[in-house]
């Protein structure tokens, strides 16, 4: 581009998406649009939105062979998603890292080992009761789920 020329164009902001427009190109052309997708900004929620309380819960249960854990954060912060045997050993780690404010989903599936949602999963558990507990900021709660084989 050569020094002391300007160039005109209109910008659009609508949702996440970002629009530019060449005014003069939209001349020769007609309307022409560079789409940039912000990954970051689609997950920004409005007040409405944002969960007023922290909560954990899951579904099916009884459960076999997956169950979906689902939490509600009402603040940022890291995040953990254990799952222990009733003598209090960790078969499981479903979620351990920073999330944003939001609803979210895990599923906790007995099949896989080390799957792509779960860092381990012992595919040789029983059947019998298993207990979910999440931890995030000064949070923590424990939930069961009962495997049936």
């Amino acid at each position: 581009m050569k020094q002391g020329i300007e160039i005109e164009y209109d910008v659009r902001a609508d949702s996440a998406d970002y629009y530019t427009q060449d005014p003069y190109w939209s001349k020769v052309y007609g309307s022409l649009y560079s789409i940039y997708n912000d990954p970051l900004a689609q997950n920004i929620l409005t007040e409405s939105e944002v969960p007023s309380d922290y909560s954990i819960s899951n579904y099916p249960n009884p459960f076999n062979p997956t169950t979906t854990i689902s939490y509600q954060l009402p603040k940022d912060g890291m995040v953990t998603i254990k799952i222990y045997d009733v003598l209090g050993k960790e078969v499981a780690t479903l979620v351990d890292e920073f999330k944003p404010a939001g609803t979210y989903n895990s599923r906790f599936s007995i099949p896989r080992l080390a799957g792509r949602e779960s860092k381990r999963v012992n595919s040789q558990l029983s059947s019998g009761v298993y207990i979910a507990t999440i931890q995030a900021n000064n949070f923590s709660k424990s939930i069961k789920l009962l495997l049936t084989k």
